[in-house]
């Protein structure tokens, strides 16, 4: 089931510091370019970015790194709700883009329906019966052409072990598309707190900031 909706991004008041530096990160991948910012007061229980630019040939084959036909182009971390007892956090926010090539070789992604299609097919491929059922995945309910100041989207969300992912996909060619996974890490399950609403509303800004060409 594809739905379409179309929203600009608002700040509702919440993001990480006040005073946090924004970084600005580059990719060139082949023909398309890609840009977007974020927060730079990373968190420091995981590795922070290093590169702020960099550029591939998405259809040179060993650009991909693994039999999943993906590239991570890039990772970041932020803790939320941090306390003063022994330095822990009650959240942290993540986010992976990669470079994807699509198993479809039929489709050609640069058609809407044939996209929203091969999304679906590609989520089935790299989650099999198996390890939904190994790994606690509840798989989307549905995915959503979404535009977000002015650049489409294929969105869903699913569940993994009680965590959600919230997906961002969209074709760079033919065969090839960019994903961007952005997740929670709960460290505090059943608490009251409001860490995942600052978390929201960053990610929210991050997405917001995204331009391609």
């Amino acid at each position: 089931m594809i739905v379409t909706l179309s929203f600009t991004v608002i700040n509702n008041g919440y993001s990480m510091s006040s005073t946090s530096k924004y970084i600005q990160y580059n990719f060139k991948l082949s023909s398309r370019s890609i840009s977007f910012s974020e927060p730079g007061n990373y968190s420091k229980n995981f590795p922070q970015p290093q590169k702020t630019s960099l550029s591939l040939d998405i259809f040179d084959p060993d650009t991909y790194t693994d039999s999943k036909h993906t590239r991570v182009l890039h990772q970041s971390y932020w803790d939320f709700g941090k306390t003063f007892i022994f330095s822990k956090v009650k959240g942290t926010l993540y986010i992976t883009v990669v470079l994807f090539r699509s198993y479809q070789n039929d489709l050609d992604l640069e058609k809407e329906d044939q996209f929203s299609k091969a999304i679906q097919l590609d989520f089935n491929k790299n989650n099999p019966k198996q390890d939904i059922k190994d790994y606690g995945i509840t798989p989307p309910e549905e995915f959503k052409l979404i535009t977000i100041n002015r650049i489409q989207w294929v969105h869903y969300v699913y569940d993994v072990g009680g965590e959600k992912k919230f997906i961002y996909t969209i074709p760079l060619s033919e065969h090839h598309y960019l994903k961007v996974n952005l997740n929670f890490i709960d460290n505090s399950p059943g608490e009251k707190n409001n860490w995942k609403e600052h978390a929201t509303s960053t990610m929210n800004q991050i997405m917001s900031s995204f331009k391609i060409n």
